[in-house]
C-alpha cells in the first residue's frame, strides 16, 4: 500500500493525493555446476517501459489509471567465484557497495561484465576493489550509452566495531544519436555524468542488537555551462553535489527481529543520474521513470519480522525539492514474503 500525500507543483499548486495497492513478484532459477561457477536467471513484473520499478499497479482508489503489467527478463547471466575474487558477464544487479538505493536503484539491472578481488592484510584490514562496463537499460527491453566503473573499499575492525570506507568513481557515457536515449527524462540520455562517491560505514552490536551508521557523499565532476545548448543544463550546471546519512537499528534476518532506520538526503540535481536513482521517495517523474533528484528529506523505517519468510516493513517519506517549491510526502507499507 502506497499512499501519496501533501503534494505540491514546482509552482506551488496542490498535486492530488494518491494512494495505490500494487504488487511485484521476482522467480528465478539459479544452476551451480560446481563450487565456483553459476548461471542465475531472474524474471520480474512491471512496465516494459520502466527500468526502475518492478511494481504493478491492482487498484488505485482514488481512479487513477493502474498502468502496465508486464513480464520482463531482469537477470541472466554466468558468473564465477574462487578464493578471492568474482566476476560475471551478462544481465546483473549493480555490483558495487550500495548502503541505500538513493545513487542507484537496486532493480535497474545492468548488461555488460564485472569483476573484482579482495585481500586481507594482516594487521592493517580487507581491500576490496571492482570494476565493469555496462550499456545502461532504458526500460527493460532497450539500451542507450554506456558506464564504466572502478571502485575501491578498505574495512578494518576495531574492537567490536567494524569500519569500512569506499571510494568509487561512475563515467556515464551517453550515445547522443540514439533514439532510445531521448526516453530518458530531463535530457539524461544526451548528457555525460562523471561521479565521485565516498562512502562511510561503522557496525557494531548493542545486546545482540546490530547497528549501522552510514554516510555517503556524491559530486559530480563534469564541469556544465550557464550557456549550455540545453536549457535544463544550464539552469542546473551548478547543482552537482549530495549526502546521505542513516542509522539503522535491528534487522528482520529471523522471526520476531525489529528493525528501525533513519535516512536524511540532500541531492542536488546532477549529483545523481536521476534515470537510474531510487524511485520511491517521490512520485515525481512520467512514462514510467521516476525523476529523484533536486531532492531533500527524511525517510523514516519501521519493520518486523512475522517469521523467517514473511515481514512488513513501514516507511514514511517527506520530501522536498531543492531549488523549486515542489515537495511530496509518501507512506507505503511493504509485507515481503520470500521462499
Amino acid at each position: 500500500m502506497e499512499s501519496d500525500f501533501d503534494g505540491e507543483t514546482a509552482t506551488g499548486a496542490s498535486v492530488n493525493d494518491r494512494t495505490r495497492a500494487r504488487i511485484r513478484a521476482r522467480t528465478g532459477l539459479k544452476y551451480t555446476p560446481n563450487d565456483w561457477l553459476t548461471f542465475d536467471t531472474r524474471v520480474r513484473t512491471g512496465s516494459n517501459a520502466s527500468h526502475q520499478s518492478p511494481h504493478i499497479t491492482i487498484y488505485d482508489f482514488n481512479d487513477n489509471p493502474t498502468g502496465d503489467a508486464d513480464i520482463n527478463l531482469d537477470k541472466w547471466y554466468v558468473g564465477a567465484k574462487k578464493d578471492n575474487w568474482w566476476a560475471w558477464a551478462g544481465r546483473n544487479s549493480f555490483p558495487f557497495w550500495s548502503q541505500d538505493e538513493i545513487f542507484w536503484d537496486e532493480d535497474a539491472t545492468l548488461l555488460g561484465a564485472a569483476a573484482g578481488a579482495s585481500h586481507v592484510f594482516e594487521g592493517i584490514g580487507t581491500v576490496s576493489t571492482s570494476a565493469g562496463y555496462f550499456a545502461l537499460p532504458v526500460g527493460m527491453r532497450a539500451y542507450s550509452g554506456h558506464l564504466a566503473a572502478g571502485e575501491l573499499v578498505y574495512s578494518k575492525k576495531i574492537d567490536d566495531v567494524t569500519y569500512s570506507l569506499g571510494g568509487d568513481l561512475f563515467n556515464f557515457q551517453p550515445n547522443r544519436g540514439d533514439s532510445d536515449a531521448s526516453k530518458l527524462l530531463n535530457g539524461n540520455g544526451s548528457r555525460k555524468y562523471t561521479i565521485a562517491t565516498l562512502n562511510a560505514k561503522s557496525e557494531w552490536r548493542m545486546r545482540d542488537i546490530p547497528l549501522t551508521a552510514e554516510m555517503d557523499l556524491l559530486h559530480n565532476l563534469q564541469d556544465y555551462s550557464a550557456t549550455d545548448s540545453d536549457a535544463f543544463t544550464a539552469q542546473n550546471h551548478n547543482q552537482r553535489d549530495g549526502y546521505v546519512f542513516s542509522f539503522k537499528a535491528g534487522d528482520t534476518d529471523k522471526q520476531g527481529h525489529w528493525l528501525a532506520a533513519y535516512y536524511y538526503a540532500h541531492i542536488e540535481t546532477f549529483a545523481v543520474n536521476s534515470s537510474y536513482a531510487q524511485d520511491e521517495w517521490v512520485r515525481w517523474g512520467s512514462g514510467g521513470e521516476t525523476r529523484s533528484s533536486n531532492m531533500q528529506g527524511h525517510q523514516f523505517n519501521v519493520g518486523y519480522a512475522i517469521s523467517d519468510n514473511l515481514d512488513v516493513l513501514a516507511r514514511l517519506y517527506l520530501a522536498e525539492a531543492i531549488t523549486t517549491q515542489e515537495r511530496n510526502d509518501r507512506f507505503r507499507v511493504d509485507l515481503n514474503y520470500k521462499f
